[in-house]
């Protein structure tokens, strides 16, 4: 488990280059159009590097044991969060109208931008080829059993989108685990290249993720005080439960310490567009992106100093 400090300053280095993402925004820099070709570069190019790259340098002694572990997790990730959004609904009586956008919400993080970027920084290497493994089955189970249940909860008749499940970093994630359990090592020269294109990703994410923030309209979404109530009980109490009773079960730290920091991962940051994509209006969905930004920025470095300190 990565100590409080370390755990700080990785924070404090994200939060500097979001805030490098908001300036540019303010000063039009930064504009749609930029995020937009960003987050194709992100997600295509310099997240499956970083991801295939992670490889390189971990202890395969663990094989397919560190697989199998973190296959499982991402498994339980998926199911864990859907079980903690479905009772935020019926807890907090969601409006019918809105359950199926806070389910969405509640599944649809962003661990591919920001749970690596925070969890590698924190973690290092391995939390990035952890992360990955977590993906494989989190975006099947997310695009085909998951789209199935948000939408009747929204009252809406869609088809599984299966092109939706093979995004770059899948992809990658697959390829990633091929190489670690086949013992396969790549050319220096090419682990040297993807590793020096996969180091844009963090910063940039978070650069994306400060552009979200200056975009947004912080007023209108400041109204809707069920994300707080979800976003307070996902990305923090539920994490520290989770940690409480796991920390002596699962016998590797650092995959206990990367699915916790994964269950406090913000609402993705193309949730909105997807969820208007599978027929419900997606407002709901942006402002929930906006406040668990916001907030996890105090969320996260509470759950680490809690995890550094009871580790």
């Amino acid at each position: 488990m990565a100590d409080l400090s370390s755990a700080i300053t990785a924070m404090i280095v994200l939060l500097a280059a979001a805030a490098a993402g908001f300036i540019a925004a303010r000063l039009n820099w930064y504009d749609e159009h930029v995020h937009t070709r960003m987050s194709k570069i992100l997600l295509n190019i310099t997240l499956p590097c970083m991801i295939i790259a992670s490889v390189a340098h971990l202890d395969r002694s663990s094989g397919g044991s560190l697989v199998a572990q973190s296959f499982v997790y991402g498994l339980a990730l998926y199911f864990g969060l859907l079980i903690v959004s479905w009772l935020c609904n019926t807890v907090l009586r969601t409006p019918k109208a809105d359950k199926g956008e806070y389910l969405f919400m509640g599944t649809l993080t962003n661990l591919s931008f920001i749970g690596i970027a925070v969890s590698s920084s924190i973690f290092g290497n391995q939390a990035a080829f952890i992360i990955a493994v977590f993906l494989l089955p989190l975006n099947l189970v997310l695009y085909s059993f998951g789209v199935i249940v948000c939408t009747r909860v929204a009252g809406v008749s869609t088809r599984v989108d299966l092109r939706a499940m093979l995004s770059g970093p899948l992809v990658a994630s697959a390829l990633a685990v091929l190489l670690f359990l086949s013992g396969v090592h790549l050319p220096n020269l090419l682990t040297e290249s993807l590793s020096y294109v996969g180091s844009i990703t963090a910063p940039v994410a978070m650069m994306m993720v400060g552009y979200i923030m200056a975009t947004c309209s912080l007023r209108d979404a400041l109204g809707e005080w069920r994300i707080y109530v979800v976003t307070i009980m996902r990305q923090l109490v539920v994490p520290i439960v989770l940690y409480a009773l796991l920390r002596n079960v699962v016998p590797d730290a650092t995959v206990l310490g990367v699915f916790v920091i994964a269950f406090a991962m913000p609402v993705g940051s193309i949730a909105s567009v997807i969820v208007a994509s599978y027929g419900m209006e997606g407002k709901l969905a942006a402002k929930g992106t906006v406040i668990s930004t916001f907030m996890s920025f105090a969320t996260i470095p509470a759950l680490v100093a809690l995890m550094s300190l009871f580790g």
